[in-house]
């Protein structure tokens, strides 16, 4: 079982009740766990206030929904005739139940929901009062707020357990679309046509050709890049006066315009991403990267000084891997290692003190130099190797990402390292290296696939992400890499052991 995240939950507000019904959803915040809002909603147990939020969101929902009541048919597949129309409110249970429930009521399920619509229709002598009460009960209940996967045993592997094609639809549909399956889907699921490979690959090919499925990777891609921290960061005014909120959201902006013209427009090799020697700049970013002037009021594509490429050189990552008033190597190296490579960096022992030393007055040190210090102690030294080596050769950019020569007034060496793999330098050579490195594409793969399912690949799950592995690699295609991973048994089963 796992939660919805919030942003599918208020999307399946929006599919189920319309837009003003998901603008009152206010669910509670997501947490992450090693890594993943998704593994986070697989692992963590709401508490009483998260419950509370839900109890308080489905009640809103609920009165919006019946505050227009020409409005009101469409949502639930009838007129009531009164407060007695119990076979309105049956029609209702069932219409309604199946899509928020993402399978068909049972019969006793549809008894207890129309009784309980019946019941508070009476009270109130208003049909449409026991449609509300019961639009709110189906908002807090966990067939409702959670994924639920129990599978049903696999014909031809009695070892293992099968999506069933109701529980297939939905975890497509959450992963392409963020959103709830819509009655196609679950049609579908229950004409047994998302059972078979074939029929599953050819359902996620349709799914991803739908504007959801570009804001759907936009959540991710905001997640694993942190684009949602870069709002709230704040700089030293006095060393960044450019600095500003302005800019900081035209920096979340330019870094989903990249993908989304990689991505969607071009269906090109991801690797672009890496690599690109234009992006999406509106006039602060143009004053930023040193393009040409936008003029318009908006984004233009420009293309950038040879001094800057792709991803790792975009103010939003270089800004948010960075301190209030000085660049973070480490803290960049750690990103790209952990975030891009899936090589995870440990956490410095508790007694182990983490600021630099300070430059002594009159004498000033370049970071690298700093850094040489502190990674000198033998504590320090075994971490740092895997980190500072990748964050050091960016240090032609300072802490919101414009390009410079000096650090402190001295020159900046960007001669980069990646422990054990090789040298390089600056951002060019970085984004050349990683973007050919195996650990890259594997490490896209299971992230999408820990994002996708919740959980965290265990050892039955690779020898089908392998496979995930092989195809990816052949094409580069973010986009198909979507639908491999979906008809991949990795994603069609949960259950790779029959258990005793």
């Amino acid at each position: 079982m796992r939660r919805l995240l919030a942003k599918q939950y208020q999307n399946s507000i929006g599919s189920l009740l319309g837009p003003a019904a998901a603008l009152a959803a206010k669910p509670p915040p997501d947490i992450s766990t090693k890594g993943f809002e998704s593994i986070g909603a697989t692992e963590v147990t709401p508490s009483d206030n998260a419950l509370g939020q839900y109890e308080v969101s489905a009640r809103a929902v609920a009165e919006v929904v019946v505050s227009d009541i020409s409005q009101v048919p469409g949502r639930i597949g009838c007129t009531p005739t009164g407060p007695e129309d119990v076979a309105c409110f049956e029609t209702f249970v069932r219409s309604f139940g199946r899509r928020a429930f993402r399978r068909p009521l049972t019969t006793d399920e549809v008894t207890r929901y129309v009784n309980l619509t019946a019941a508070i229709a009476a009270r109130h002598r208003n049909a449409y009062a026991g449609v509300s009460y019961a639009i709110s009960a189906f908002l807090q209940s966990p067939n409702f707020l959670y994924q639920v996967e129990v599978g049903e045993r696999d014909p031809d592997e009695g070892s293992r357990r099968r999506l069933t094609g109701y529980e297939m639809a939905t975890r497509m549909s959450f992963f392409l679309l963020d959103t709830t399956p819509d009655d196609a889907m679950l049609d579908a699921a229950e004409a047994g046509q998302l059972v078979a490979p074939q029929s599953i690959r050819a359902s996620a090919e349709e799914l991803v050709d739908r504007s959801e499925a570009k804001a759907a990777l936009d959540n991710f891609y905001e997640e694993r890049f942190k684009l949602r921290d870069i709002t709230s960061l704040t700089k030293d005014p006095a060393k960044f006066p450019a600095f500003s909120v302005e800019l900081a959201e035209a920096m979340r902006q330019e870094s989903l315009l990249l993908l989304r013209d990689v991505v969607w427009t071009n269906d090109a090799d991801y690797r672009d991403l890496f690599t690109s020697p234009y992006a999406f700049v509106d006039a602060n970013l143009a004053t930023l990267y040193g393009t040409p002037p936008v003029t318009s009021g908006g984004f233009e594509k420009r293309m950038l000084p040879e001094t800057r490429r792709g991803v790792f050189g975009q103010a939003g990552f270089l800004s948010i891997e960075a301190h209030p008033t000085s660049t973070s190597p480490t803290r960049r190296g750690r990103f790209v290692s952990e975030r891009m490579l899936c090589i995870e960096v440990p956490p410095p022992p508790p007694e182990i003190v983490t600021e630099l030393p300070m430059p002594i007055p009159g004498m000033p040190m370049t970071m690298r130099q700093r850094l040489a210090q502190h990674a000198g102690f033998e504590q320090c030294a075994g971490c740092h190797v895997r980190m500072d080596g990748i964050g050091l050769s960016l240090e032609n950019f300072d802490a919101i990402g414009a390009f410079r020569t000096n650090d402190e007034g001295l020159p900046i060496d960007a001669s980069g390292e990646i422990f054990e793999v090789g040298t390089f330098t600056g951002l060019t050579g970085l984004s050349t290296l990683v973007r050919d490195m195996p650990e890259l594409h594997r490490c896209w793969v299971r992230s999408l696939y820990r994002h996708a399912t919740g959980h965290v690949e265990s050892e039955g799950d690779e020898l089908a992400l392998l496979k995930v592995d092989e195809t990816f690699e052949a094409s580069y295609r973010l986009k198909q890499l979507l639908v491999e991973i979906v008809a991949s048994d990795s994603f069609r089963f949960v259950d790779n052991k029959e258990s005793n």
